[in-house]
C-alpha cells in the first residue's frame, strides 16, 4: 500500500511538472517510480546534511551561547545561585520590607539580552513602575522576594525562569537568558 501511494504521488508530480522532456508516466514501471522517488529522498537527505554541516560551521548555537554566559556569570564575584538556577549579585542592600509573591512592588529596572542589548528600561522612560509580583516572569517573582526596599540587585535569569521557548515581540528571542538591574523602592502588601 505504501509503495502504491508513493508511486501514485510520484506519477502525479511528474504529470503536473509537464515539459517536452517529461517521461510518459504510463511507460514508468512501479520499480522505476520507486527508484526515482528514493533518489529524490536521498538528494533531499544530502541537502539537509549539507545545511546542518553549514550551521555547525557557523559557530556556537544560541543555546550554547546562553549556557556559556550563565556558566561565566555564576563564577563572577559575589554571584549567588539559587536552587532554581536564578543568579544574582547584590549591588546595594536595602533596609526596608521584603515583598511576598502576592504583594505589589514599585521598581526601576533595565532588561538586557546577554549581548548587552537593552530591550526595556523604566530608567529610559524616566519613571518607576508598579505591578503585582505574581504577574511577572518566575525569575522576577523569586528574585524580588530576596530584596528589601532600597536594594539594587542584578539578576541573570535563565530562559526557563523567563519566557522559556516563547519569543517576546521583536526584542526577546525564544530561549533567552535575561539580565536585569532592579531597584526596589516600595512594597505594598496585598490584604
Amino acid at each position: 500500500m505504501k509503495r502504491l501511494l508513493l508511486v501514485s504521488a510520484l506519477a502525479l508530480t511528474l504529470a503536473a511538472c509537464g515539459g517536452e522532456d517529461q517521461q510518459d508516466t504510463d511507460d514508468m514501471t512501479a520499480d522505476d517510480a520507486m527508484a526515482a522517488a528514493e533518489g529524490m529522498v536521498n538528494d533531499a537527505g544530502d541537502a539537509m546534511d549539507e545545511a546542518m554541516d553549514a550551521m555547525e560551521d557557523a559557530g556556537p548555537s544560541y543555546e550554547d551561547m546562553q549556557a556559556a554566559f550563565l556558566a561565566e556569570y555564576a563564577q563572577g564575584e559575589g554571584t549567588v545561585v539559587t536552587n532554581s538556577g536564578l543568579m544574582y549579585r547584590v549591588e546595594r542592600e536595602g533596609e526596608g520590607a521584603s515583598p511576598d509573591a502576592n504583594d505589589v512592588v514599585e521598581v526601576h529596572y533595565e532588561g538586557q539580552l546577554i549581548d548587552g542589548t537593552v530591550f526595556d528600561s523604566s530608567y529610559a522612560r524616566g519613571e518607576t513602575i508598579e505591578f503585582p509580583l505574581n504577574r511577572v516572569i518566575p525569575g522576577w517573582t523569586e528574585g524580588l522576594q530576596l530584596m528589601q526596599e532600597g536594594a539594587k540587585y542584578q539578576f541573570a535569569i535563565p530562559a526557563e525562569l523567563a519566557y522559556g521557548s516563547r519569543r517576546m515581540g521583536d526584542d526577546i528571542p525564544a530561549n533567552s537568558t535575561l539580565v536585569f538591574d532592579v531597584e526596589l523602592f516600595n512594597v505594598t502588601p496585598v490584604e
